[in-house]
């Protein structure tokens, strides 16, 4: 990707992030509070995740360019981060938006079916992608299907049907508690040695 894709990928999606950032700081109730944290947290990593992926597959591309693997992979990405966007977006609408004083969505805590839309990309992602590019190995387009992604598709199951059901108010303290707590376990998986590095060089500067 050029620095001007890059940016307007990451604009796109903080502008979402704005709307959930500001959904902190006002929500009536705790637990949309804590949802809209988990939903910001995820929405930083399924940022970085997309600019991964698209690298990726601009790298590999030099090389694998008429692979129908790495077509597919690429139209499975951008659909993923369509259904990501407008999921964080309808999930960062302000409560007291003027423009959905008639709208459907305020019957609904749009808040969750947003974040529902997100998960179900991630879903969608994992049952379809059926690859995993590597640009640095000997073959940069390697086999990754659903029986390789189980445990994660498994996790994504779980953390929808909590959403789902936020949205249809069964327990939504317990449900919002559950999913942070599954994107802190997986930020913790995922960044842990990442962030123990960097608390260690940030402590002992001298031996970085």
């Amino acid at each position: 990707m050029n620095k001007r894709s890059r940016f307007l990928l990451i604009a796109t999606f903080s502008l979402a992030g704005v709307g959930l950032f500001i959904q902190i700081i006002t929500a009536p109730y705790l637990a949309h509070r804590i949802l809209a944290i988990a939903l910001l947290l995820l929405g930083l990593d399924q940022t970085r995740m997309a600019l991964v992926d698209l690298d990726n597959i601009a790298a590999v591309r030099t090389t694998n360019s008429e692979t129908p693997a790495l077509k597919h992979f690429e139209r499975i990405t951008w659909s993923t981060i369509g259904f990501e966007l407008i999921g964080f977006y309808i999930a960062g609408i302000p409560l007291n938006h003027p423009l959905l004083n008639h709208h459907i969505l305020l019957n609904h805590p749009w808040l969750a079916w947003g974040g529902g839309i997100v998960l179900f990309s991630q879903v969608w992602f994992n049952l379809l992608a059926g690859v995993q590019l590597d640009p640095n190995s000997n073959t940069p387009i390697q086999p990754f299907g659903i029986i390789d992604r189980a445990i994660v598709l498994l996790a994504d199951c779980l953390g929808l049907g909590l959403i789902m059901s936020y949205a249809n108010n069964i327990q939504p303290l317990v449900t919002a508690i559950g999913l942070a707590g599954m994107v802190g376990l997986y930020g913790l998986i995922k960044y842990g040695s990442t962030i123990k590095q960097f608390l260690i060089h940030s402590l002992n500067p001298s031996k970085s």
